[in-house]
């Protein structure tokens, strides 16, 4: 009956452990170890399990000196103690439902689906772990998913939530959810910022739904839609709740037609594929060779030295990405 309180003196240890083993992170060989402890008696405890996904994957090899198999050790008990906190924590019935859930304004408007755990802090780490210490983008945009549904949690999380499934290579899902986003954040039912994304989303979702091929006059036309709406946007920044950047509607119609391009050089990639047997390196580079029409501009690149939004191939996550620079072949 006194579970809790043993449970008590165990953190009490396993914080005297972490800070005598600070040096070199020497505390990481038993932190799991004692968190599992303390977990198994305070299942409800969440700060032990924020703890172990904040510390055990952490790696910096200027004082730390294991090697790969023990950093993914390490990496590997985050991942079981972040999951073991969602079991003992979440409502895994409201999680079932939400993993099937991409249109982000329908989720967070739905309130049976709000507040799935009672810490939201813990999907939130979770969905770091998975992509950056697991390569694992898939898991990543649900545990974002799973966070955002919570009023306390970073705002990032639903942002993050349509990134990382543009990191999964399904762009159709990453524009939708994108969009959902700009609607989800204007607080005026009629504001400009819903306008504008439904009006995109009213010309994508058709052509995704047809299986539409992408053609630079579809992708011109909808950079097109995207300028003038981001010029609305700023002559209209008062009906727009800018408390938060994550509010800022502009960004979502950045990230959703940028996707859209991605998918353009990523099919023209295929093709490149098939006859040299690796990826190209950018969309320049494409673009030379003949496998795609045009190289998607974005609009805001300054004149003055190239210095712009470039498409390449992305070796770390093995798919196309995004990135401020400048293409080699210019």
């Amino acid at each position: 009956g006194m579970q809790t309180f043993v449970a008590d003196l165990y953190w009490l240890s396993a914080i005297q452990y972490i800070g005598s083993n600070a040096l070199g992170a020497e505390y990481k060989e038993y932190l799991a170890t004692m968190l599992e402890l303390v977990t198994d008696l305070s299942p409800h405890f969440t700060y032990p399990y924020q703890i172990g996904l904040l510390l055990l994957p952490d790696f910096n090899e200027r004082y730390e000196t294991i090697n790969k198999i023990t950093q993914r050790k390490h990496v590997n008990e985050a991942l079981k103690l972040g999951k073991k906190g969602i079991e003992k924590n979440c409502d895994m019935d409201k999680l079932n439902k939400i993993r099937d859930f991409y249109d982000l304004n329908k989720l967070y408007s739905d309130k049976s689906l709000s507040e799935g755990c009672t810490d939201a802090i813990i999907p939130y780490y979770l969905a770091y772990v998975s992509y950056w210490n697991n390569n694992d983008p898939v898991e990543a945009s649900y545990w974002y998913r799973v966070a955002g549904t919570h009023k306390e949690a970073p705002k990032g999380a639903q942002l993050m939530s349509a990134i990382m499934q543009g990191k999964t290579g399904n762009r159709e899902k990453a524009i939708i959810m994108f969009l959902s986003l700009g609607e989800a954040f204007d607080p005026n039912p009629n504001g400009i910022c819903r306008q504008l994304t439904t009006e995109l989303k009213n010309i994508l979702i058709p052509a995704f739904e047809k299986g539409a091929k992408l053609t630079p006059d579809f992708l011109k036309e909808v950079e097109k839609l995207r300028a003038e709406a981001k010029k609305e946007l700023k002559e209209n920044q008062d009906e727009i709740e800018r408390t938060d950047i994550s509010a800022y509607c502009s960004s979502y119609l950045d990230k959703s037609t940028r996707e859209l391009n991605l998918q353009y050089i990523q099919d023209g990639d295929l093709k490149y594929f098939e006859k040299y047997q690796k990826h190209a390196t950018d969309a320049e580079e494409l673009f030379d060779k003949k496998f795609i029409e045009f190289v998607p501009k974005d609009y805001q690149r300054p004149s003055s030295d190239n210095y712009e939004i470039i498409y390449y191939y992305n070796e770390e996550i093995k798919g196309w990405d995004f990135k401020m620079g400048k293409y080699s072949l210019q």
